[in-house]
């Protein structure tokens, strides 16, 4: 296949890579959100033995996931107007929101680990809701920082 080929099927890769973002970020905003919301059984407020614990390792992998679909719509953006997407940058859109994830937890475990320290605002030894926004806010910035973090 010449070059002039694999440059005619740049537009309709990314195309395709775009609509698959899209669907990725959306799934992934209806589940955040459903679990967010606090929907039954997942409630997020401070109980005893509340199933809290795995809703936020959850949360914050959905947010470092939510963090690479808007790396990959940055990505995405830059290369169609400077007409220089090549199909090899395809794995790395497909797997951003997965390692995005990943990078999320990892740094959600550092903070709330105590490795990486911060002022989190909380009355008793289970998160409240601000601090659930603020990890959730580190969690999707590492995400969206994820092809960095990993370099």
């Amino acid at each position: 296949m010449s070059a002039s080929q694999v440059e005619d099927h740049s537009p309709l890769l990314a195309r395709s890579i775009a609509k698959f973002t899209v669907v990725t970020a959306s799934i992934l905003m209806v589940i955040f959100i459903y679990l967010y919301s606090g929907a039954p059984p997942y409630n997020l407020e401070p109980d005893q033995n509340g199933p809290w614990r795995g809703v936020m390792l959850i949360l914050m992998l959905l947010a470092g996931s939510i963090g690479g679909c808007l790396y990959n719509f940055r990505g995405i953006t830059k290369h169609i107007t400077q007409e220089d997407f090549y199909p090899r940058y395809e794995i790395s859109y497909l797997t951003r929101p997965i390692s995005a994830g990943l990078c999320g937890f990892f740094v959600f475990v550092l903070v709330y680990g105590g490795v990486l320290t911060l002022t989190v605002p909380s009355d008793e030894s289970l998160p409240s809701m601000r601090a659930v926004m603020l990890y959730v806010a580190i969690s999707l910035l590492a995400g969206y920082g994820s092809h960095e973090f990993l370099q």
